[in-house]
């Protein structure tokens, strides 16, 4: 085996209706606000590293673990362009998967200093740059597109048996791109993103006037669709990209969309199984400012907040996902990735190389505390805090 720098993961927890209602932190968004406690089945942060992939100034990708105070560990290079980074619930593994049109899956143990397991996608198949560790940890499941037809999969493979392809499932639509446990174990929600690529045409977007971006929910271990909700036909080049969800079931979706640029869409939305997807706008000035397109979506550690990053309008919106209300919005230049915090709040990493707090105990307007800055490295997408 090859011997590599530390890594580290995290875990994940859920709470019952009950101890979500009856907890308080005692923190105050706005005054009068009050954010009653509950631990979300998405990450929350502890007081640890921090895990991103990322390119510096000479062009190279690599992975980098960041220190609780900014300042860097680690950095890992790989053979290209990471998107998001996995960790498992409980064992030192990190997942860094390629971005779309990538192949490659390395699979790290921080606490013996080495790669532990080097993947690729399946044959005829290349990876959308998202996966994740089920509850239990046994399996790794990642969202990859069949170049040939054309149709999503979601890969699951064996963590204790060299990370083998078990399964091969169908995610019910084109371009899967998040995907998330719900809080029943076996159950994943997937974001089919609904835009057609090729290899052959780079990234060109090749089905615009007959996309059909759709949010599914399957069981893991068939592959049986459980539930697919799609938008209105006049809404349907808005690509549903990115998600997360709190400890009772409700997604938090972000989109962004394809259509001409003077239109004025959705770009967040809701959903509860059961339902219909909710669509939600933010005030339309800052709907405007967030240019057709939302990069990450994280719950607060209470599961009632939300933050929906939009890099292209320097910002990130906070939104009362309780009451599906949109609150307010902190700049930040480039800002994408996000984490959540543990003492009610998020870390937010950009492309130029910032890494920021917000504090939702905070009262309004809110804003970024700068926690470093590596002028040198411009951070992807999506931001994973590991213990």
């Amino acid at each position: 085996m090859e011997k590599n720098n530390k890594l580290s993961s995290h875990s994940k927890l859920t709470l019952s209706r009950r101890q979500f209602t009856t907890g308080l932190l005692g923190a105050v968004l706005f005054p009068g606000a009050i954010i009653e406690a509950a631990q979300t089945h998405t990450t929350a942060l502890p007081q640890g590293l921090l895990a991103s992939a990322a390119k510096d100034s000479t062009g190279q990708y690599a992975l980098y673990i960041v220190k609780p105070d900014g300042s860097l560990k680690f950095r890992l290079e790989l053979p290209g362009r990471a998107h998001h980074i996995a960790a498992h619930p409980d064992r030192p593994w990190l997942a860094v998967i390629a971005r779309r049109p990538g192949t490659f899956l390395w699979v790290i143990d921080y606490q013996e200093e080495r790669i532990i397991s080097r993947q690729s996608a399946q044959s005829g198949q290349h990876f959308y740059g998202h996966g994740v560790f089920s509850p239990n940890g046994k399996n790794l499941v990642t969202t990859e597109h069949h170049i040939a037809s054309g149709e999503g999969r979601v890969t699951v493979r064996d963590t204790q048996d060299n990370f083998i392809v078990k399964a091969n499932h169908s995610s019910h639509g084109i371009g899967p791109h998040e995907l998330h446990f719900m809080p029943y174990q076996k159950t994943l929600v997937i974001a089919n993103g609904g835009i057609l690529t090729h290899p052959d045409h780079g990234r060109e977007k090749l089905n615009l006037d007959t996309m059909e971006p759709s949010l599914v929910y399957i069981d893991i271990d068939t592959g049986r669709m459980i539930e697919r909700q799609t938008l209105p036909k006049k809404l349907r080049q808005l690509s549903i990209r990115h998600l997360d969800v709190n400890g009772f079931g409700q997604v938090w979706i972000g989109m962004q969309y394809q259509g001409d640029a003077w239109d004025s869409v959705p770009l967040v939305a809701s959903h509860q199984m059961g339902q219909s997807i909710r669509l939600l706008y933010a005030p339309e000035t800052i709907n405007a400012a967030m240019k057709q397109y939302c990069g990450s979506v994280r719950f607060d550690q209470s599961g009632r907040y939300a933050a929906v990053s939009s890099p292209r309008g320097n910002m990130v919106t906070i939104w009362d996902a309780w009451q599906h209300k949109y609150l307010t919005r902190v700049h930040s230049e480039d800002g994408c990735g996000i984490a959540a915090q543990t003492d009610s709040g998020f870390l937010i990493s950009s492309g130029v190389g910032k890494l920021t707090r917000v504090d939702l105990t905070q009262q309004k307007p809110l804003k970024e505390h700068t926690l470093s800055r590596h002028k040198n490295i411009s951070w992807d997408n999506h931001l994973t805090p590991l213990t």
